[in-house]
């Protein structure tokens, strides 16, 4: 997936894809066309306020907003993921225990299987029972992800997520 590889790579600037900010917010919305399906795939990334650091180089990291399906041909709908790039020593690494938190709610603590994609690692929050990180994003301000990196230990990752109903409704999952 070739708009999921540039965002972990080319985040902030978004290399060639089409870009904009939603007014107001930290979000911004990076469109592309699939080349097998001409359709227009979408996805919204905001920064931490700072990036963790690895043995002493900064991790660029975003948090992504995508469509995804649960199987072939469904309706879509919106799932949140924690993207690194750069992220040295994860080549063992299956899992990472990771915490997080909206707003004052509820801390969620599970251990995530790590997604890897053209050079970048990943983390979604999960969909499990009620608990639906894409729904508590829609009302919440702050986002606050704790992730044990390797060679780094545990690194708290705090998101400004106002805006994020304005940013779904854009990449607009059906």
């Amino acid at each position: 997936m070739r708009l999921l590889a540039a965002a972990v790579i080319a985040w902030p600037a978004a290399a060639s894809h089409a870009c904009a900010q939603t007014a107001a917010t930290p979000w911004k919305i990076i469109s592309e066309r699939d080349q097998m399906t001409d359709q227009t795939l979408r996805l919204a990334l905001t920064t931490p306020k700072t990036n963790p650091v690895q043995q002493g180089k900064s991790i660029t990291t975003a948090l992504m907003i995508k469509c995804a399906t649960t199987f072939i041909g469904g309706t879509t709908h919106p799932e949140l993921m924690v993207l690194f790039a750069s992220l040295g020593g994860m080549w063992h690494v299956r899992a990472m225990h990771t915490r997080y938190r909206f707003d004052d709610g509820p801390v969620r603590d599970y251990k995530l299987k790590v997604v890897r994609r053209a050079g970048g690692h990943g983390l979604f929050l999960p969909k499990l029972g009620d608990q639906d990180p894409a729904a508590e994003i829609t009302a919440a301000t702050r986002l606050r992800v704790e992730v044990n990196l390797p060679y780094a230990g545990a690194t708290l990752l705090d998101f400004n997520v106002a805006g994020a109903s304005d940013a779904i409704r854009q990449i607009a999952c059906r």
